[in-house]
């Protein structure tokens, strides 16, 4: 039945069942359909493998990511603090409050 056959295929491509056994029984059948479920497993495995490596990626380069805007952050943050520490010492060295350093 197709109920049984879409298991199967389900088996076949999650381990469930060793897909040799299964080919063995089409191949009574017919060559045909031994060659349309070489076909799908193969691309079963390709594009599950393609699936997972890309979640991998886009895991991987977010990450990544995030890391440069956290590491560019740190960055900006420090040089707030330093151009708030020289503004006062300049302040401090601006005794009359003009805005201009004198000697």
């Amino acid at each position: 039945s197709l109920l049984e056959s879409i298991l199967t295929l389900f088996q076949t491509v999650t381990g469930g069942i060793e897909w040799a056994d299964v080919l063995k029984s089409l191949a009574v059948i017919s060559d045909v359909w031994v060659a349309v479920f070489v076909f799908f497993i193969a691309f079963a495995q390709f594009a599950l493998l393609n699936i997972i490596t890309g979640v991998v990626c886009t895991t991987a380069i977010e990450a990544t990511n995030n890391d440069q805007d956290m590491v560019m952050q740190a960055h900006l943050l420090r040089k707030k603090k330093y151009v708030k520490a020289l503004t006062d010492v300049f302040d401090q060295i601006d005794e009359s409050g003009t805005g201009f350093i004198t000697f």
